[in-house]
């Protein structure tokens, strides 16, 4: 039986904080552990009580039973470097990294005998980021995919599964290929399909005078944070260029279907899409 009884959290953004929030809030470790690069993050978290030791100082993670990293997905394998002297026996590391790929393989060259990383990935979140935007019912009813190695043992990912289920969301186990394939077309692609709008909008005179609320919906997670999500794109390349390769087949078929007056054709393309969506709600 592993116990899960200290929990250190690298990066307090909004998932970060989030978590830090919702583990406090719901009494699912006897000790929160909150490190960040920004003291005045620190010492914010510090004073809503949703930690109960902060530092700047990656080595405070020493003698965590769980360790979330929650930074840019370029920066997970470095951290995770630095991390590694200062791991117990039997400690589990995780992330909330957008791709998994990249990151389960090279987390192994890192750590030590006995301890474990199961990559992770709330599907959750916002379009705004940083602590400030953090909520403990951000992960409520929420897809949480976590990515185990084949020989992760089940002790270690049902440990981390009551963590996750404590804090509200819906275990998802899947490889770290499935992952990152299936997350670049439901997150990934429709990140890049409304950046490209809005920067087509921008081009077109007399666009901004007649925006509705339906642009405004479609297009809200432009506001994301760039870096981020050139990281993403960076780390989940191969995925991405066959996804817009598929993504542009169709469009190519739709653009045959108005060109040949294919009312039909054009009703059915519809109609599907509102079948399959109607459908996840």
């Amino acid at each position: 039986m592993v116990r899960i009884e200290n929990i250190s959290i690298i990066g307090l953004g909004i998932i970060g904080g989030s978590l830090a929030k919702a583990i406090t809030k719901r009494g699912l470790s006897k000790k929160v552990t909150g490190i960040d690069i920004d003291e005045k993050i620190v010492k914010k978290a510090l004073e809503e009580k949703v930690i109960d030791r902060g530092s700047i100082n990656l080595e405070t993670v020493k003698g965590s039973d769980l360790i979330f990293i929650c930074t840019y997905v370029m920066n997970i394998p470095k951290i995770l470097q630095e991390i590694s002297p200062y791991l117990k026996q039997n400690s589990i590391v995780t992330d909330v990294g957008s791709t998994k790929e990249m990151v389960m393989a090279r987390a192994r060259d890192f750590l030590p005998k006995g301890a474990y990383f199961v990559g992770g990935h709330p599907m959750a979140g916002s379009e705004q980021s940083g602590f400030l935007f953090s909520r403990q019912d951000m992960f409520d009813k929420m897809p949480y995919i976590i990515t185990p190695y084949n020989d992760t043992p089940k002790v270690v990912i049902e440990a981390l599964k009551d963590i996750i289920e404590g804090i509200g969301a819906k275990v998802v186990i899947m490889s770290p290929e499935q992952h990152d394939y299936v997350v670049g077309l439901v997150s990934h692609i429709p990140q890049i399909m409304a950046s490209a709008i809005v920067n087509f909008t921008k081009e077109v005179e007399g666009c901004d005078r007649v925006i509705g609320k339906g642009y405004l919906d479609f297009t809200r997670i432009v506001s994301s944070n760039p870096r981020m999500w050139k990281d993403i794109l960076l780390s989940n390349k191969g995925n991405i260029l066959e996804l817009l390769a598929r993504l542009r087949n169709r469009l190519e078929t739709l653009e045959e279907l108005i060109e040949t007056g294919d009312e039909q054709g054009i009703k059915e393309f519809f109609c599907k899409a509102r079948s399959y969506r109607e459908g996840l709600q």
